[in-house]
């Protein structure tokens, strides 16, 4: 997320942003220029189903703004082709190889063997956790891992950004369900 000075200062002076981020919020924090820009978007448009007019106020390009709503539909046609119960259930019967002691399905076990071995776990992962604080995680399932990334390290970002692509583009081969970046 970018963000001019000027314009950061003016959400964040109108909205509160949830702790995790700088003291006082950075735009140039990876949290506080999230927060801030779904705040920024929600006030010009997307609180009322506008979001191409969101996006244009936050880029004025209709290029722009054409590119990111077609890059929503890819995002959103991949989650519902997961989603169109192709995929067979399962359940979590292979060791968890973060380490965590829990178990995996055979899928999301494949999917983390195919990620270690592009090099995307290199900076962390962890799979199974009972997840209390969230009932309704899928990694008490074993059908979910998070993998690290440095956000403060612009080549991490990158392969980060590379990861998310693949994941997006391997959904139909793994039954990705969806991808939180």
């Amino acid at each position: 997320m970018q963000f001019l000075a000027p314009t950061f200062a003016e959400v964040t002076t109108r909205h509160t942003l949830p702790p995790g981020g700088a003291d006082p919020p950075s735009r140039y924090v990876p949290h506080d220029a999230v927060h801030a820009a779904a705040h920024y978007l929600c006030d010009n448009g997307a609180r009322t189903g506008d979001l191409r007019a969101a996006l244009f106020v936050y880029n004025r390009s209709t290029a722009y703004v054409d590119q990111v709503l077609a890059q929503a539909d890819t995002y959103r046609a991949a989650a519902t082709g997961a989603r169109s119960g192709t995929w067979p259930a399962e359940q979590a019967t292979l060791p968890d190889p973060t380490g965590t002691g829990g178990r995996l399905t055979p899928r999301m076990h494949t999917l983390y063997q195919a990620l270690a071995a592009t090099g995307a776990t290199s900076g962390g992962a962890t799979c199974w956790d009972a997840h209390l604080h969230n009932p309704t995680s899928d990694h008490p399932l074993g059908r979910a891992c998070d993998i690290f990334f440095d956000a403060d390290d612009p080549i991490d970002v990158s392969r980060g950004w590379q990861t998310a692509n693949w994941l997006t583009t391997a959904q139909p081969a793994y039954g990705i369900d969806y991808l939180i970046w």
